[in-house]
């Protein structure tokens, strides 16, 4: 990418790179994974240059999805690794969720229901619930 077009990306509001992540996970339901990895990628330089931790770990979930679904479950690991990181980062509840359902996602894959449950059930701690909001995700302090 050109030292101008990072310029452009970066003075762009931020709902217009919202927006391009919703069209990814809308493309990725619909089945049309090459799309979507073009515009998810284009959120991850983004949030990359931007030093966006939630946008980044949004866009690593998203992309580790789509992994997932191409059963190219290496990358999907390394990638939702990278996401868990980046929300850790970011402190954010939401994101956390996110991380940890892609994550279940991932354990059913990889024929582990009994771990998807658990993860599925650990990421439901993590929503924008009352209980996040006061700085809690699993039922325990975030450390801060």
């Amino acid at each position: 990418m050109s030292d101008q077009r990072g310029w452009v990306l970066a003075a762009v509001p931020l709902w217009i790179f919202l927006a391009a992540g919703t069209l990814g996970s809308m493309q990725t339901t619909g089945g049309l994974y090459d799309n979507a990895l073009s515009n998810l990628h284009e959120v991850r330089e983004l949030a990359d240059r931007l030093d966006s931790a939630w946008l980044a770990a949004w866009s690593r979930v998203l992309m580790g999805t789509v992994a997932i679904l191409q059963d190219r479950l290496v990358q999907a690991r390394e990638l939702l690794d990278e996401a868990l990181a980046q929300s850790a980062g970011a402190d954010s509840t939401g994101s956390m969720g996110l991380c940890l359902m892609a994550f279940a996602r991932l354990a059913l894959a990889e024929g582990d229901p009994e771990r998807a449950a658990l993860l599925a059930g650990a990421a439901g701690a993590c929503d924008s619930g009352p209980a996040s909001r006061r700085g809690r995700c699993y039922g325990r302090p975030r450390p801060h």
